[in-house]
């Protein structure tokens, strides 16, 4: 056999190393201290889904690590990985967000995917997870780099890392708490996303039937040892929630229901919000935190992602301090969420559910169907008792 022919069937070492490659992660060696992190990789390519021509780009990596930081050959052979791979700009670039926030559950993290012009078009994707502390990009006062001063920044004033200067540090992360599972799950999400920074929890007096849920609320507060602010305003009207003759579904099959659920309350989410921003502007920088999840979208408008974007861009738009709205469940089933909480000790226990406001919960309103499911799903015991299960 000649040398020629010996090469072609000998596969090469780097072919073998692309595809037996997997992300790896380091420890974060100063996890307390909100650093950046910038990786640039001039040379990604991949494959047009539809043409099969090769797609050129820049990829910028930013992010702040939390416990973990990306391992740099394990990153590299990943992004080797898409050579031949048919994908869309659109697509590669979510996907290498996503598996990297899988990977490290940073603190917040960015990718820009700058792709070379073709077909006299030039695209530009850029994905975030998260909400960025401020890490200063510029030197000391005095500081000069040949001479003169230096000022990290480009022609439209942004740092040159490609990171907009928009989210202060010292933020407050203001949490809306229901004492529900969800939202007690949040408060754990926070409380481990942002261990160093000001945790408060407001929970709203509505007129709601399972005005219990106060008090979970105020057990979850206290075992998480976080400000808890309870908010009376008036009755929102025209929900099973909060009008005594409208009666609350019972055993409906979940799977089979379509529509937005009676036990909706008109633009809820949106009053609470607008309450939080008024509250939190008057003083200072921060984050508004909402726990929606998917298994929500179809009945519930004001937990749809569309609502998230929407209501994210007019509170920032709308405060003196750039307020930002954050869900970070609202692609996540309950299952996934409880699973995530099992995992990092959420006291699922102290938490309320039932609509019909009962102890034990009643087991066949909308809402304890939909967590009995969730926890059987997720494969674990609902720690709370049930009149019927």
């Amino acid at each position: 056999m000649s040398q020629n022919q010996k090469n072609e069937t000998t596969e090469l070492y780097g072919t073998v190393a692309i595809r037996e490659n997997r992300l790896e992660r380091w420890p974060n060696p100063q996890p307390e201290r909100p650093y950046l992190i910038s990786l640039d990789i001039p040379e990604f390519t991949c494959l047009c889904p539809r043409s099969g021509f090769p797609d050129f780009a820049l990829i910028k990596i930013r992010y702040q690590p939390k416990d973990w930081i990306v391992e740099l050959k394990s990153l590299k052979l990943y992004i080797n990985g898409y050579r031949d791979r048919h994908i869309s700009h659109e697509a590669a670039a979510n996907e290498i967000l996503n598996d990297l926030v899988a990977l490290l559950e940073p603190r917040w993290m960015r990718v820009v995917a700058d792709f070379n012009v073709r077909g006299n078009i030039k695209t530009v994707i850029r994905v975030e997870h998260g909400v960025r502390e401020r890490v200063s990009t510029e030197p000391s006062a005095g500081e000069n780099r040949g001479g003169t001063q230096f000022q990290d920044k480009d022609a439209k004033g942004d740092p040159k890392d490609g990171v907009a200067d928009g989210e202060p540090i010292g933020l407050t992360h203001c949490v809306l708490l229901s004492g529900g599972l969800d939202s007690t799950t949040l408060v754990a999400w926070v409380k481990n996303q942002h261990p160093s920074e000001r945790v408060v929890a407001y929970t709203f007096v509505y007129g709601q039937k399972h005005a219990v849920e106060v008090e979970a609320a105020q057990s979850v507060a206290n075992y998480y040892g976080i400000e808890h602010h309870v908010v009376e305003i008036p009755v929102i009207h025209g929900s099973a929630l909060t009008e005594p003759h409208i009666p609350l579904p019972e055993g409906r099959d979940l799977s089979r229901v379509s529509g937005v659920a009676p036990s909706y309350v008109p633009a809820r989410n949106l009053v609470f919000l607008a309450q939080m921003a008024a509250v939190q502007d008057a003083v200072g920088p921060g984050v508004l935190w909402l726990g929606v999840h998917y298994d929500d979208h179809t009945g519930y408008p004001d937990t749809r992602p569309q609502f998230i974007q929407a209501v994210d861009q007019a509170v920032r738009q709308g405060t003196k301090h750039a307020l930002r709205v954050q869900a970070p469940f609202v692609t996540w089933s309950k299952a996934q969420i409880i699973r995530w909480g099992l995992e990092h000790g959420v006291p699922y226990e102290l938490t309320h559910s039932c609509y019909q406001g009962l102890r034990p919960a009643c087991g066949v309103c909308d809402t304890c169907q939909a967590r009995l499911k969730a926890f059987a799903e997720a494969g674990a015991q609902d720690p709370i008792p049930y009149a019927a299960r």
